[in-house]
């Protein structure tokens, strides 16, 4: 990765980085997945969220715009996205649903040791929970400056 990067451990509180896995991120990235699901609320500053996408791609590659937190029963029934009905009804091992409104594709993604020497992440973010976005990752990775997927 070609650059100087500025290290900065300060964080914001509009974007966090989750990880997720290739088979899921393939499903956003066609359109056929309209909501992330996750077990923990996302608080409500955040705006984005930057995927880590898991082994054996372990590497941050999009970023998305996302919708306002959404409980079972809170999806519109006319949005079919996989597993939006599962979720409606209580049937997956979520609490949160967060619709993605734009997805961005990094046009140079990190890996993990990138993002690592980079001082931007010490670890992949762990699958329960996210990691707050540091400011020098922002000010080097312009999340609206990517190529914008939808």
């Amino acid at each position: 990765m070609a650059g100087t990067y500025e290290r900065s451990d300060k964080p914001q509180d509009e974007d966090i980085v989750i990880s997720i896995k290739p088979a899921a991120m393939k499903e956003v990235v066609s359109g056929l997945k309209t909501h992330e699901f996750r077990r923990y609320s996302i608080p409500e500053s955040v705006r984005r969220v930057w995927f880590y996408v898991m082994a054996p791609v372990q590497e941050l590659q999009y970023i998305a715009t996302i919708g306002r937190e959404r409980r079972p029963g809170q999806i519109d029934e006319a949005d079919k996205g996989v597993g939006n009905s599962e979720f409606n009804d209580g049937k997956l091992d979520a609490n949160y649903a967060y619709k993605i409104l734009q997805l961005y594709e990094l046009e140079d993604p990190f890996t993990f040791y990138e993002l690592k020497e980079y001082e931007f992440l010490r670890a992949p973010p762990p699958t329960a929970k996210y990691q707050w976005v540091k400011e020098g990752m922002l000010k080097h990775i312009k999340w609206d400056e990517q190529k914008r997927i939808f």
